[in-house]
């Protein structure tokens, strides 16, 4: 458990790829390692929308519970959950 405290996370955007896609590191023991992306088409845009949806909801209801559209919302965006890295699932295809 100590390893835990040399954990930084970073986010950079590297200008090379087709994309611009955003991409989420982890840094450990000054050893980079890029965390490719989990989500696939379908999955992102449904965790968009319903982040949307949440998000709205909150605003119009004047509740704080509308942040919480913030997580599927950054998950689709960034097409990386960390809940589905530990667990090793991965919704997107061979081609994306």
């Amino acid at each position: 458990m100590g390893q835990i405290s040399n954990l930084r996370l970073s986010l950079s955007i590297n200008p090379t790829l087709e994309h611009n896609t955003p991409t989420i590191c982890f840094i450990t023991n000054l050893k980079q390692q890029k965390m490719k992306a989990n989500v696939g088409s379908i999955d992102r845009l449904l965790r968009i929308i319903v982040g949307l949806i949440i998000a709205i909801i909150g605003v119009i209801f004047d509740s704080w519970w509308g942040l919480i559209g913030i997580i599927p919302l950054a998950t689709g965006l960034f097409r990386f959950c960390p809940m589905y890295f530990p667990l090793k699932i991965s919704t997107t295809g061979k081609d994306e």
